[in-house]
């Protein structure tokens, strides 16, 4: 499945995930490919893993919100099969089988590496090396790390 982490800062919010998905291949069989998982919006950034059908629906969908709030209810609605980290710059939201929350402590993180990249990030370890950290140990989570920042209205890291 995949790994995405966030965090919040003062003044910003960083996103980052992994790069590796599977795909059936007209065997039947599991491909490996690669592609970016997270997705700027004009209302913040969104992350992504899952069902790679699912989530190119949940994109396109979030493009067309204009706040965070809109994309929050609009997500729940859509993640069967995939599950997303949501940010304005402010908060940091998770949005899994039709619930959102907000990110405890200012960490969060989703996919089949989530425990191992949360743990790496409570030890200290970057948003990029977390994800590291899970790809070393985590089967279906690898591919190289893609790293996104969110600032907030005012400040320049948008």
């Amino acid at each position: 499945m995949s790994v995405a982490v966030g965090r919040v800062y003062p003044a910003r919010v960083v996103l980052a995930a992994d790069r590796l998905i599977t795909s059936p291949d007209p065997a039947g069989d599991l491909a490996w490919t690669y592609a970016n998982k997270l997705a700027r919006m004009p209302w913040g950034l969104v992350a992504w893993v899952g069902r790679v059908s699912a989530a190119q629906s949940l994109v396109e969908l979030l493009g067309d919100c204009r706040a965070l709030d809109e994309a929050i209810t609009e997500a729940r609605l859509q993640t069967t099969g995939v599950a997303a980290l949501l940010t304005d710059g402010r908060r940091l939201v998770v949005v899994d089988e039709g619930c959102a929350t907000v990110a405890c402590r200012g960490l969060a993180a989703v996919g089949t590496g989530a425990s191992v990249a949360l743990g790496a990030l409570y030890a200290g370890a970057s948003l990029a090396r977390s994800v590291e950290i899970a790809s070393a140990i985590v089967p279906g989570v690898g591919g190289g790390v893609d790293v996104a920042t969110r600032g907030h209205a005012g400040n320049p890291a948008r």
